[in-house]
């Protein structure tokens, strides 16, 4: 390991860029600390964490690692799951995660919530077949994996875009093409009639745009009648905060920030 870091640090000084391979070694060993080891390969990084845990991401240029930092490390979603521990503890959460990428929030939610149930939702190929890996050993039978993209109607063909923000794994945009493809969208109603869901505990939507279909003025969003907690990045270069504020308000959301994400909660017992 010493000697790695003098190589590093010689090449810093003669300004010799780093292989893809020191560079996500050296954001490991640097950046985050809930991993107890992990084994390189030539196409992954089989990650053990600290919880016990294992899951696999793709090494830089990916954006897999800095989800796993902001996931597990930073804990953007500790506030709502904070809420929920401390309000009802001995709720049986259904939950569904919208946009779920390589699976880090549902891992996350799992770990936190027992006899959970999560609908898993993912458009993009790689990123879903990732999730699969990362959620299979995880001690919960009640995931529901949905290769979809979630919009305002059911059975649109979708094609997914790689252009959006900084083109990373964590940034697959979809949108609605008139030409038939494989990959179809589902609407949150279709999820709730599909698993005959009463409720919806905890709303997690993060899906790089398409939030502004899902919360157009068009749009059926009953599905909010019998959700008690969203959590949604918006993304604002699509002009679509004040609709969706709009919408969570007028459905009984009471509204706050955390980092990126938006979070609104029904009745919250401590206000």
């Amino acid at each position: 390991m010493e000697f790695r870091k003098i190589i590093r640090k010689l090449k810093a000084k003669a300004r010799i860029p780093l292989s893809n391979r020191e560079l996500s070694e050296r954001y490991i060993e640097t950046q985050i600390n809930v991993i107890q080891k992990y084994i390189y390969k030539s196409d992954f990084i089989k990650i053990f964490l600290l919880d016990g845990g294992q899951i696999i991401v793709r090494p830089y240029p990916s954006s897999d690692l800095l989800v796993l930092k902001q996931v597990l490390q930073d804990q953007e979603y500790f506030s709502i799951v904070n809420f929920y521990k401390i309000n009802y503890p001995e709720k049986n959460l259904k939950i569904i995660d919208g946009g779920a990428n390589i699976g880090l929030t549902s891992y996350y939610f799992a770990s936190n919530f027992k006899d959970c149930e999560i609908i898993v939702v993912e458009p993009d190929e790689s990123n879903f077949n990732l999730m699969l890996k990362n959620l299979k050993n995880v001690d919960k039978n009640n995931f529901y994996f949905l290769k979809n993209a979630l919009m305002n109607k059911s059975g649109l063909s979708i094609l997914i875009k790689d252009n959006f923000r900084d083109c990373k794994d964590w940034a697959k945009a979809t949108e609605v093409t008139e030409k038939l493809t494989d990959l179809k969208s589902i609407s949150i109603n279709e999820i709730i009639l599909t698993y005959s869901w009463d409720r919806i505990d905890l709303l997690k939507i993060d899906i790089e745009g398409a939030e502004r279909f899902l919360f157009n003025k068009e749009s059926e969003t009953t599905f909010l009648n019998i959700t008690n907690a969203i959590i949604i990045e918006i993304h604002d270069e699509f002009n679509c905060r004040e609709l969706i504020y709009k919408k969570l308000l007028e459905n009984n959301f009471i509204l706050f920030n955390f980092g990126e994400s938006t979070i609104g909660i029904k009745n919250c017992k401590f206000i």
